[in-house]
C-alpha cells in the first residue's frame, strides 16, 4: 500500500513540498491517528511519515508542530521520554 501511495503522490504533485503545503492538515491528521494506533506497525509507519514531514515540509508544518510533537511524545515509551527530558 505504501508503494502505491508513494507512486500516486509522486505522479500527481509538482513536488513533495508543494503537495505537503496543499494537504498538510490532512497528512498531519493521518500521522497523528497512526501514532495513536494500538498496532505497532501503524505506529512505526506514522513515525517514519512524521520524520519525512519534518524533512520535507518544515515551513508548512509549523502551524501543526505542537499537535504532531504531542502525538509523538505520547506514542513514545515512557522511559524514552523520561531520558529525553533529563
Amino acid at each position: 500500500m505504501a508503494a502505491v501511495w508513494r507512486e500516486v503522490w509522486e505522479e500527481c504533485t509538482a513536488s513533495a513540498g508543494a503537495g505537503l503545503r496543499l494537504h498538510m492538515r490532512e497528512v498531519v491528521a493521518l500521522v497523528v491517528a497512526g501514532l495513536q494506533s494500538g498496532q505497532w506497525g501503524r505506529k512505526k509507519a506514522a513515525a517514519a511519515a512524521a520524520s519525512k514531514l519534518c524533512d520535507s515540509g518544515a515551513d508548512a508544518l509549523a502551524p501543526h508542530a505542537a499537535a504532531l510533537l504531542d502525538a509523538l511524545l505520547k506514542a513514545s515509551p515512557p522511559l524514552l521520554v523520561q531520558n529525553w527530558q533529563d
